[in-house]
């Protein structure tokens, strides 16, 4: 089995990762030469996505499935328009996907479902959270603390774009992915999500500190969504869990990052083979066997200056080419620019446990083990993990 990973940043990462977990040869393509995933898929092509009858097609038609790691609208078109062409299974929803790269498209979809999203500006009171209406992660977001904040935001981005501006919500955030096929849907395990300032995704906790009537709320919304989107893959919601009850973020109907290596650790469940079931099968693999549970901790780190500092995963994106390996300093695996002598390093370290708490320990144990090895300062969130 050979497949096609088109981008290698950070879905790039995950969906090679992931198919390598699956035993599938892996060929990423991507018009940047040192992206992090270059540095562990079996085969590498810089190449760029332009027009149809250029190199690329070549590569791909010797690929038994095709996963975007992207989110350029021109280019996916494109690769919709050539898989279904070859016949070569593509894991993409290109409906689904317009309404979830818009916010406000998600949003109106949200509001017509009567599902609980945050308060609008001017409803709102600061602080505020404004966003831009389209893209995914925490580029561009902002926490807005007073009126004189926002008007300065409102006259600093003028004409530039659309933006979300609603209520900022305080409390634990949780992801879900659901996965769609014919008109049936399965929701899958839930995360828990912490973030960094920048309210960039800092680490992903497995399993969630959530009590079960909201996990099973959130895992009907989730099914709601995907219903109503007549979702045809995977999409992922992301929410957080208040004393007022939950409030919807946003969705996205694409492979996700962090969370699905996540879930993969925690059941074993590999979201990619899912998706090649759903596009060349056309059938729902069997949900994660139930028995089979693990406590998963997923972090990006960033070594810099003599300081080592748990960080957002925009960090992984300008990291250069990752290598995995097993049992580094005590992580059950990393993906890491780490090379002999480096001062300055990024990895993504994940740690497992029967428990959270044995989990948690392995990790404190391997950040004090990296700190004396290297002779590092250790920030006190990355000492105290939490």
């Amino acid at each position: 089995m050979r497949v096609a990973i088109v981008g290698g940043r950070l879905q790039g990462v995950e969906a090679t990762y992931l198919a390598q977990r699956a035993g599938w040869e892996t060929v990423v393509l991507d018009r940047e030469r040192n992206v992090p995933a270059s540095g562990f898929a079996h085969h590498f092509v810089q190449v760029e996505l332009r027009s149809p009858g250029e190199p690329w097609e070549g590569i791909l038609r010797e690929c038994d499935f095709i996963v975007p790691a992207l989110e350029n609208m021109a280019a996916l078109e494109l690769l919709q328009e050539f898989a279904a062409a070859a016949e070569i299974p593509l894991a993409h929803d290109a409906a689904a996907y317009r309404v979830s790269s818009s916010k406000l498209s998600s949003h109106c979809l949200f509001r017509r479902l009567g599902l609980p999203l945050p308060r609008p500006y001017p409803e709102a009171a600061f602080p505020l959270l404004a966003k831009p209406a389209s893209g995914s992660g925490s580029r561009g977001v902002t926490v807005l603390h007073t009126p004189q904040q926002l008007s300065a935001f409102r006259e600093g981005i003028g004409r530039d774009g659309e933006w979300i501006i609603e209520e900022y919500v305080a409390g634990p955030g949780y992801s879900i992915e659901v996965l769609g096929c014919g008109g049936a849907c399965m929701a899958l395990e839930i995360t828990e999500i912490q973030v960094d300032e920048a309210c960039d995704c800092k680490r992903v906790v497995y399993p969630a500190a959530l009590p079960e009537a909201p996990a099973r709320q959130m895992a009907q919304f989730a099914e709601e969504i995907a219903a109503a989107l007549e979702l045809q893959g995977l999409m992922d919601l992301e929410a957080i869990y208040t004393a007022g009850g939950w409030r919807l973020l946003e969705i996205d109907a694409r492979l996700p990052s962090q969370t699905p290596v996540t879930v993969y650790h925690a059941t074993g469940f590999n979201m990619l083979e899912a998706l090649y079931q759903i596009f060349s099968e056309g059938r729902l693999p069997p949900p994660p066997r139930a028995a089979r549970r693990r406590a998963v901790i997923y972090e990006q780190i960033r070594v810099q200056d003599g300081c080592l500092e748990v960080m957002g995963e925009r960090i992984i994106s300008g990291a250069g080419p990752l290598r995995y390996s097993e049992n580094c300093f005590g992580a059950d695996a990393a993906l890491s620019s780490f090379r002999e002598g480096a001062l300055a390093w990024t990895a993504i370290l994940i740690f497992c446990g029967a428990t959270l708490e044995e989990a948690w320990s392995r990790r404190r144990a391997a950040i004090e083990t990296m700190g004396k090895e290297f002779g590092l300062k250790i920030t006190p969130e990355a000492e105290r993990g939490r």
